[in-house]
Order: C-alpha cells, then sequence, then structure tokens
C-alpha cells in the first residue's frame, strides 16, 4: 500500500510539473532601446529614466513617503500607563509589498519579470531582470496606508534630566537646559505604556524626532551627547545625528526608522 501511495504521489508531482507552464518571455520590439513609464499613487515616487537599453538589467529605487503630522498637532486623547493616545492629525506610512507591483512588457503583465527588496531603512530596490528588459516596460505600483502600531517614551540621561527645565517650575540653578521637541505631542511628557509604567515624550514608531537642547546657565551642555535605544549605544551619524551649535545649544535628530523602542538621550558613558 505504501509503495502504491508513493507511486500515486509522484506521479501527479509529475503531472502537475508537466501542466505547468513556464511564463514566456516578452515579445522583442525592433531597436536597442524600450520606454520606462513608473506610474505610482501618492504614497510613492522614482526617479525613473524615460527609456533604457535592451537586454541590460533596471535598478530602480522607490521613494516611499512618511507623512509626519504637522509640528503644531495636538492630542486628541491624551496618551496613559494603560493607552497610546490619540492625535488629532494621525501620521501616515506608506509600505509596498511585491503584491503591490505590477509590471507590464509590451503592453502583457509578467509576474516573473521582477525582483523587490524593501528595507525599513527606505532602500527599497527593484529589479528588473535583463531577460525582459527588450520591450517598453510600463512599471504599476499601488503603497498602501499602513496604521500606526506603537508608542514609545525618550527621556534623558541623569546628566540632561538633572539639568532639565521643567515644565511649568521655576528656574533654579539645578534647572537650566531647555528641551524642545521640534514636533508639538512629543513636546508633552506623559506616562507610557510599559511594565514600568514610566513616564516619557511620546514618539510613535517611525516618528522622526528632533531636539533642541539649550542650556541658558554659564555652564555649557554635556559633551558628547549620545543616543542608547534597545539597551545598546546608538551609532551616531547613522542611527542618529547630534550638532552642536555651540558649547551652549546643540541639535539633536533621530531618523523614523530608528524609532522602534523607547530611547534614552544620554552623554556617552552614562548608563
Amino acid at each position: 500500500m505504501k509503495i502504491t501511495r508513493y507511486i500515486f504521489l509522484i506521479s501527479q508531482v509529475l503531472f502537475f510539473t508537466a501542466c505547468a507552464k513556464k511564463e514566456p518571455l516578452p515579445e522583442r520590439k525592433v531597436g536597442d532601446t524600450c520606454s520606462v513609464t513608473f506610474i505610482g499613487n501618492e504614497g510613492v515616487t522614482c526617479e525613473c529614466p524615460t527609456s533604457v537599453p535592451i537586454d541590460q538589467e533596471l535598478n530602480l529605487h522607490f521613494d516611499i513617503k512618511y507623512i509626519d503630522c504637522p509640528d503644531d498637532t495636538v492630542w486628541a486623547e491624551k496618551p496613559t500607563i494603560g493607552d497610546d493616545g490619540t492625535l488629532e492629525t494621525p501620521n501616515i506610512e506608506y509600505v509596498v509589498n511585491v503584491g503591490d507591483i505590477e509590471i507590464y512588457i509590451g503592453g502583457k503583465k509578467y509576474d516573473n519579470s521582477f525582483i523587490y527588496y524593501a528595507e525599513t531603512s527606505g532602500n527599497n530596490t527593484l529589479t528588473i531582470k535583463h531577460e525582459y528588459v527588450v520591450n517598453d516596460i510600463e512599471i504599476h505600483v499601488n503603497a498602501r496606508a499602513r496604521p500606526r502600531l506603537f508608542m514609545f517614551g525618550f527621556n534623558f540621561g541623569e546628566s540632561i534630566e538633572s539639568r532639565r527645565i521643567k515644565t511649568g517650575s521655576e528656574y533654579r540653578d539645578s534647572q537650566d537646559i531647555e528641551v524642545n521637541f521640534k514636533t508639538n505631542y512629543q513636546n508633552k511628557i506623559y506616562p507610557i505604556h510599559t511594565l514600568t509604567g514610566g513616564k516619557g515624550f511620546p514618539v510613535f514608531e517611525d516618528d522622526d524626532v528632533d531636539i533642541t537642547l539649550k542650556a541658558i546657565s554659564n555652564d555649557p551642555l554635556p559633551n558628547n551627547i549620545w543616543l542608547r535605544i534597545n539597551s545598546r549605544y546608538a551609532m551616531k551619524e547613522i542611527d542618529f545625528t547630534c550638532e552642536y551649535i555651540n558649547d551652549k545649544t546643540c541639535n539633536f535628530h533621530i531618523p523614523h526608522f530608528i524609532v522602534r523602542d523607547h530611547g534614552t538621550i544620554v552623554q556617552y558613558g552614562e548608563k
């Protein structure tokens, strides 16, 4: 019985293999170049050439939009320890998956004509195989809006926090650093939805974070201000930038694709 069953399964595999038709290549056009047209919706753009040589691999990079909420947006529902809250104007992030891409060559759709690599850093690469670059190409991309997923909190290490001027407090000698998040809703400290129920400046996943730190006394800012995220020191100039205008003012930037966890802005070496 087992031998009969195996023979049956093998025969089925051979049958379906024989029936499966390999996708034929497009008809080759006359000439040595083919036109390229990119058609995308509001969530994606691409610097696409209008024509390319025939028989050469075509590589394109998509610019997939991330629309930050306006800097002056406010909370429609404030965050608490148990809830992430809701912004009056939500952020919108677009994503492009393989199923959102259609390639037409010589007017016909070819599903096996391309390879697509999507990366969180924004380097989304589409490659059309050289054997398909034989006729005029149309690239259709439908980027889809992704809902907000998580909210994280950012805070400061002791060297900054001990000197940070608290909202509504009078200036004291021990509090001489103004901290200003560019985006209004990030600029307010709230309880953050964590196991410890700590407080922090709320930042949604994939948000850009821009902060200005300014010392208003004669004492300079801590030198070498750094980012700790996901229990490690981040990579300067890659995961974040910190530009000192002078010894009392600096601009701190964290790109949106880095925000995946709670973060702490510290003096390097500080835990």
